[in-house]
């Protein structure tokens, strides 16, 4: 998406993610759920896939341009309208893993166990 071009699970890695479907719908709707139910997992291919993705993704950020991140990112599909590519990381990418890491640490916390490392 960030990149304008054909995801790789839909181009040039199709039918090589891993999952036995896409998910259906948005987060958190019903057919996400009922994905999350019926997905099949190859975990080998699903490794191999993310390294693909890995690298595809450090080569697009490697070459960006300081100028690159005002550019505007289409993010109506998910209701946020038109963003720049630095909003768009920033919320997707770093404060995304910020929120998924707090909630990790309050489950641990909550089990009696570590929550963060420090």
């Amino acid at each position: 998406m960030f990149q304008t071009k054909t995801p790789l699970a839909a181009g040039a890695m199709a039918g090589k993610s891993g999952l036995s479907s896409v998910p259906g719908g948005a987060h958190g709707s019903p057919g996400w759920e009922q994905w999350i139910k019926s997905v099949q997992v190859d975990l080998p291919q699903l490794r191999e896939y993310a390294k693909a993705v890995h690298a595809a993704s450090d080569a697009f950020v490697a070459g960006l341009k300081p100028e690159d991140l005002d550019r505007p990112v289409d993010l109506a599909g998910f209701g946020l309208g038109v963003q720049t590519l630095n909003w768009a990381f920033y919320n997707f990418i770093i404060g995304h893993a910020a929120q998924h890491t707090g909630e990790i640490s309050t489950v641990k916390g909550c089990q009696k166990l570590k929550g963060y490392p420090f």
